[in-house]
């Protein structure tokens, strides 16, 4: 695997406006974002590109991108190689991209994912180690999303698919979340199914 890493102020802008969209989602979901500092919340559906971008100019700070970005230079492959993570997720029936587009910013929940390879961290909320960690979650993410939209399992389900696989393929690294629903069905069909990752999503979806 390969990975491309990138930062700018105009994707932090992007970042916070996608958040700002997806506000009342995020908040249902018992997720907490980071917002810009002085960004005005009083009326979100008024905020602007050109809001965002003043805020965002005021406490850009080029220095704490590079510094993860050269902490993930010196780390992740490494991690890789070591947990020997690649080949163990090749062993399933995911599928891995060649390259990733490793997007950094500061804003918004802790990471996300986009098809076909786009990640994107945020580098206030995930850190050294913790950075590590989640780049290899949204790796999952991305390997399982086309069996997701597949079989239209839920956001939840999802997560717990994903803690699932992290554990088998680096259960030193992970770290479990805490969900709010009921994991049985999910974990029985997991421990029956695996490797067969597919298998497992449609035996849950069936049920």
């Amino acid at each position: 695997m390969k990975f491309n890493i990138y930062y700018s102020i105009d994707f932090d802008v992007d970042r916070v406006l996608e958040t700002i969209n997806k506000f009342e989602w995020f908040k249902s979901n018992n997720y907490s974002v980071i917002l810009p500092k002085y960004l005005d919340l009083s009326d979100i559906k008024k905020i602007t590109k050109e809001d965002v971008k003043k805020v965002i100019l005021k406490e850009y700070n080029e220095q704490d991108y590079l510094k993860q970005k050269e902490y993930l230079e010196n780390n992740l492959e490494k991690l890789i190689l070591n947990e020997n993570i690649e080949e163990k997720i090749k062993s399933t029936t995911l599928v891995l991209s060649k390259d990733y587009n490793i997007y950094f910013t500061k804003y918004g929940v802790g990471g996300s994912y986009h098809l076909p390879n786009k990640i994107v961290i945020n580098i206030n909320r995930c850190f050294e180690f913790g950075l590590l960690r989640t780049i290899i979650h949204e790796i999952i993410h991305l390997s399982i999303q086309l069996f997701v939209e597949k079989y239209n399992i839920n956001h939840w389900t999802k997560e717990r698919l994903v803690d699932l696989l992290f554990d088998k393929f680096a259960p030193k690294i992970n770290k479990i979340q805490t969900i709010s629903i009921d994991t049985n069905l999910i974990d029985e069909s997991f421990e029956k199914n695996y490797p067969n990752v597919e298998k497992i999503i449609s035996e849950i979806r069936e049920k």
